[in-house]
Formats: structure tokens, C-alpha cells, sequence
């Protein structure tokens, strides 16, 4: 089966970060009503697991709850891209285009990711905060670095 695929990364539950990505995936998911959504995410915050925090948003958004599949046993971005793959194959939706959601200044990384597990990806990026140049500066550091590690990690995966 071909289609769309909207592959929401996850996050700290509560997190103004997870919150604006159910938001950007709500819109994505609104721009194509036919897309399949994976929302991704193992790790559990104050006992709420990150994949069942999404679909609530998700659902409460108006999003119809037979159109989201969880990863509820990634742990890192790697993890969550790894496990979306395996989620799609499973639905019988290997072959669909990716796009992934996640928050704007972590697209280039998820994106790198993907491109290693040879997987083609677009981004649709969630808003972010505004925020100082110095730590403009320090993320944009950040992302690079585990930018590296994290390609390291995927190969040895794919």
C-alpha cells in the first residue's frame, strides 16, 4: 500500500515540545485526511506513555483514533524512526511517504536519520519558542553532534 505516513516523534509528555508537535501533526494530519500516523514514543513521563499522549491529543483534536498506530518501545529518535518503519510494515503501508513531525530545529536530524535507514523523508516542522541567540547557538551545537552519533547508530540498525 502506498499513501502518507505522519510520523510524529515523541517527547516529554506535558512538554511544551510534544504539545506543538500534536499540534503541527493535527495540521498535517487535517491536509490529508487519507495519511496514516504513527506517534512514537516508549518512554513513559509520570506514567503516561509518550505514544498514548499523542493519540489522545491527537484524537482530542478531532483526528479519528483508526487512522494512529503507536510505537510504544522507542526510547531515542533513532528508536522512534526504527520502530515507525516496523509499525508501517506491519499495517501493510511499507512503501508510504514519510513525513515526519517533529519540532523544527530537530527536522535536520530525523531527516539525516531517515535518509540512513533509506528511508525519503520530508519534514513538517513544529513551532518553536523563541529563544536567545546564545541558546539558538548551543541547540544548533547540540543537534549536530548528536546528529553524528545518532547516523553512527542507524547504520549499524538499517
Amino acid at each position: 500500500m502506498s499513501g502518507r505516513a505522519l510520523i510524529v516523534l515523541g517527547g516529554r509528555v506535558g512538554g511544551g515540545a510534544l504539545v506543538r508537535r500534536i499540534g503541527a501533526a493535527v495540521d498535517a494530519a487535517r491536509r490529508d485526511p487519507s495519511a496514516w500516523i504513527v506517534a512514537c514514543g516508549g518512554r513513559r513521563w509520570d506514567g503516561v506513555v509518550e505514544a498514548d499522549a499523542i493519540l489522545e491529543g491527537l484524537v482530542e483534536s478531532g483526528i479519528a483514533p483508526t487512522r494512529v498506530f503507536r510505537d510504544r518501545l522507542s526510547l531515542t529518535t533513532v528508536e522512534n524512526l526504527i520502530e515507525a518503519r516496523a509499525v508501517l510494515a506491519r499495517i501493510g503501508a511499507r512503501d508510504a511517504r514519510w513525513t515526519i513531525v517533529t519540532c523544527g530545529f530537530h527536522l535536520p536530524r530525523s531527516l539525516a536519520i531517515a535518509a540512513v535507514l533509506g528511508v525519503e523523508a520530508e519534514g513538517f516542522p513544529a513551532p518553536a519558542p523563541p529563544r536567545s541567540g546564545l541558546e539558538e547557538g548551543i541547540r544548533a551545537l547540540r543537534e549536530r553532534a548528536l546528529t553524528l552519533v545518532d547516523r553512527h547508530l542507524a547504520r549499524g540498525a538499517s
